[in-house]
């Protein structure tokens, strides 16, 4: 069996505000159109969990705090010999001071600019832009309407629930051990014929009219003609 490894986790957001608006970033490098990604980065030896590394990147980026975090969509593209994982959360805007962001890609001119657009969920001019990737796409207009009710509606039941712990298990009885052999099983006795013989049994006969009951004895010909009842 073929082993494929990681090689690279990341956890990204699909973040709306209070006015169902989506959060993302219009990207723009040298030599190529722009295009729109949802916020979020790579996962850290250091972070506690995906989640965990979903609210330091927000924080880095956008200088957000969140809430009603759930994951929604799941993607593992092969990279360099092995999977790049993005696990992707709706979650509510609760906060956002871009003053407060830090990190690379807002200090070195290579990685290009990261500007912060706010795109309407409700509106159709969402699938003309460029969001990437279109799978990702494709799945937020697929489902907007519960996307928005998973971040905005506390009356809203959660889209992913944790599964409940697995009751212990009892442990089975001890069996008693069994000798393996190489002889086939032998194949069950037939029943030896009523009449004693070593043949073959005869055939059953076919018409049932004249079979015997223990219940009604079968009627003879002394019967049938009336003689029985003189």
């Amino acid at each position: 069996m073929r082993v494929v490894r990681v090689v690279r986790r990341a956890a990204r957001a699909i973040l709306i505000d209070d006015s169902g608006q989506l959060i993302l970033f219009r990207r723009t490098l040298p030599k190529r159109k722009p295009y729109w990604s949802t916020p979020g980065g790579g996962v850290d030896p250091e972070d506690a969990s995906v989640e965990a590394a979903l609210h330091r990147e927000l924080a880095e980026e956008l200088g957000a705090v969140v809430d009603r975090v759930q994951p929604v969509f799941f993607m593992s593209p092969p990279r360099n010999g092995g999977l790049a994982v993005s696990h992707f959360f709706v979650c509510r805007l609760v906060s956002m001071d871009l003053s407060l962001r830090t990190g690379e890609e807002f200090s070195n001119p290579a990685k290009g600019r990261y500007d912060v657009e706010r795109i309407d969920l409700y509106s159709k001019k969402l699938a003309r832009y460029a969001l990437q990737p279109p799978e990702l796409k494709t799945f937020i207009l697929t489902n907007r309407q519960a996307l928005i009710l998973a971040a905005l509606d506390d009356t809203a039941p959660a889209l992913h629930t944790p599964p409940a712990p697995l009751p212990p298990t009892a442990p089975l009885p001890p069996t008693a051990p069994t000798t393996p052999s190489d002889e086939p099983a032998a194949p069950p006795e037939a029943p030896a014929p009523s009449g004693g013989g070593s043949g073959p049994a005869a055939p059953q006969d076919a018409d049932t009219s004249t079979s015997t009951s223990p219940q009604r004895p079968r009627r003879g010909w002394w019967h049938r003609t009336g003689r029985g009842d003189a």
